[in-house]
């Protein structure tokens, strides 16, 4: 097949978990024969397409300058430029189907076009930007976990507390509710275009099901990860030490700051933490962070490459999600399982359907300092339970049993549409 898989962002310019998905997903379709191109929009000043190969898979980059907040959500509705560049990529690309992974800040107008050509596409639903503007159902003006659209209302409050004006909220939110219920019906009419719709996880199937986005049926296929050859074995512990891991975005949902609040309450002589992750996206938040930590094993790492990052995190005692969104993959949790390294979660969205409590890990409620603290002491007073957290840790599933399973999709998708 012919492949084009569309994102929001794509590595080296950015890392994260949907980039690097898209890029392992990109390289094993090649692998496995077909003829793969991968279209993202760009931040680079300079306007225009720009192309490389990365291996055999064909990158193609469009940009139209620096893109900010404000612009990156008014795109959705409307980028000609942007537009233009994915239609001289569909013509040199030429693919039989179209693979979405995200939109942010690309116009709906890519997907309609998709539409009018007759080019079918399946979209994967890697976090809730289709049916919240923030992707991650987690409101600006309260810090709280979204339960969908009211009127609309909510959303405008939320767009205006994230430019800095909340403040204003009870008197602009309702004058913004029609430019969010006119969002909608356009993301709406995406989904029930596609060919099929991907979720990574049941919750995530769920939660879009339960706010009735997509109307039509999603299709659960988990992620897989690509493991490095040879998979780097658990290292030696130290006796006395005790290592804990971060990896994420530095990104106040991914909870870093309840991490080291809980961290502030443990013992300073044997306890170390390791941060992975890019501290330049959000310095803000970063120096936040830096204020809070007084804890002397504090180790900011920074992003490394991920065959770095396995060897690192085979020296761990135990990786720590601490996400106050509901996260709706976790990719990292497979990365610390294929190493032999439990994981502490917060009972929330997908997080706590990839961890079995004290079976492979630990569940703790959200945004609680002082309970995450006490199940990270408690991997300190019982000696044997590390031991059997890491006993329940099963084989992770791969990229190649992702893309076997992505492979019939694509094709009964190119089926129902001959």
């Amino acid at each position: 097949m012919r492949l084009l898989q569309v994102a929001h962002q794509y590595p080296p310019e950015f890392i994260g978990g949907v980039e690097l998905h898209t890029q392992a997903l990109a390289r094993e379709l090649v692998r496995r024969g077909h003829e793969v191109s991968v279209f993202f929009r760009s931040h680079r000043a300079a306007p225009g397409v720009e192309s490389w190969l990365e291996g055999d898979v064909r990158v193609w980059a469009a940009s139209t300058g620096p893109l900010g907040a404000g612009r990156r959500f008014l795109a959705t509705f409307s980028d000609e430029a942007l537009l233009a560049s994915f239609k001289q990529v569909l013509t040199e690309s030429r693919p039989d189907l179209v693979h979405i992974h995200h939109l942010m800040g690309l116009p709906a107008s890519l997907a309609e076009w998709l539409v009018a050509q007759g080019i079918p596409y399946v979209i994967t639903l890697h976090d809730y930007w289709w049916l919240c503007a923030n992707a991650q159902l987690l409101t600006n003006d309260s810090d709280e976990l979204c339960e969908g659209p009211k009127l609309w209302v909510n959303c405008g409050r939320c767009a205006i507390a994230r430019a800095g004006h909340k403040t204003l909220s009870p008197w602009l939110a309702p004058g913004m509710a029609p430019l969010f219920a006119y969002r909608h019906r356009r993301l709406e009419s995406i989904l029930t275009h596609a060919a099929r719709v991907i979720s990574p996880t049941h919750f995530t199937k769920q939660l879009h099901e339960q706010m009735r986005l997509p109307p039509s049926g999603i299709t659960v296929i988990p992620h897989g990860i690509a493991l490095p050859e040879p998979l780097p074995a658990p290292a030696p512990r130290e006796p006395g030490l005790y290592n804990i891991a971060y990896v994420g975005g530095i990104a106040h949902q991914k909870g870093l700051h309840v991490l080291l609040a809980a961290l502030e309450q443990l013992p300073r002589e044997s306890v170390t933490l390791s941060i992975y992750g890019n501290p330049t996206v959000f310095p803000e938040y970063v120096a936040t962070l830096h204020a809070l930590s007084t804890h002397p094993g504090v180790r900011w790492r920074g992003s490394i490459p991920n065959a770095v990052l396995f060897a690192d995190l085979a020296a761990a005692d135990v990786l720590v999600v601490p996400s106050i969104w509901y996260e709706s993959a976790g990719l990292v949790i497979q990365e610390a399982f294929a190493v032999g390294v439990p994981v502490i979660v917060s009972q929330l969205g997908a997080l706590a359907e990839r961890v079995e409590h004290e079976i492979n890990g630990l569940h703790v409620p959200p945004d609680e300092p002082t309970v995450l603290a006490a199940a990270l002491q408690r991997l300190l007073d019982e000696p044997s339970l590390l031991p059997k957290l890491r006993a329940g840790i099963q084989p992770v599933r791969t990229i190649q049993a992702q893309v076997a399973d992505i492979e019939v999709l694509y094709q009964a998708a190119l089926d129902s549409v001959k």
